[in-house]
């Protein structure tokens, strides 16, 4: 399910492996496409890859859906 894709994702990053974390991640919102919990650790893998601008996106997106991301961690 989209929670273990998202959670797979997660655990991918924090291995340092962003392009395999992406495309769980993408999996996941493929299976859910406003899963705020799958785009803010999207985000969060662009922003360590330095692409700013997508990261503002999918992190203002995440926001929209779920207002516990706007707060600062």
């Amino acid at each position: 399910n989209n929670e273990i894709l998202t959670a797979i994702g997660v655990c991918y990053h924090a291995l340092g492996n962003f392009s395999i974390a992406e495309i769980y991640l993408l999996k996941s919102l493929n299976l859910e496409h406003n899963n705020p919990t799958a785009i803010y650790n999207l985000a969060t893998i662009h922003m360590d890859q330095g692409d700013l601008e997508t990261a503002e996106k999918l992190f203002l997106n995440a926001i929209a859906l779920d207002k516990k991301y706007a707060d600062p961690i």
